[in-house]
């Protein structure tokens, strides 16, 4: 699992390399709420709306998924310090661990 270190900016975008690609990410706060664009290969997800506790990336068929850890709180992030106050972790599970979870690969 590799962990996205967040901060308090209301815009940030991400390039992260994963197997030899790029993982886009773009996050923009907007009145109280977090909201994720995403691009990986020729996938492309806009204006999802950051959740605690669930895969983030469901039906994309993507080699990797997003999870937001609310730390039990039970709650999504909806301040713009939630992730550099250490409220919440933005996770992304890798290949191997995520196969485990499916219970199935993904190419």
């Amino acid at each position: 699992m590799l962990k996205v270190p967040i901060d308090n900016t209301g815009y940030q975008e991400f390039l992260l390399p994963f197997e030899g690609e790029f993982i886009t990410i773009t996050l923009n706060f907007r009145i109280d709420v977090w909201f994720l664009d995403l691009k990986f290969k020729d996938k492309s997800r806009n204006g999802m709306k950051l959740s605690s506790n669930v895969l983030m990336l469901q039906g994309m068929n993507l080699p990797f998924d997003i999870i937001i850890d609310s730390k039990e709180t039970g709650l999504d992030p909806f301040s713009l310090e939630a992730f550099s106050l250490d409220r919440f972790d933005f996770n992304i599970i890798e290949r191997e661990e995520l196969a485990t979870i499916r219970g199935f690969e993904v190419e």
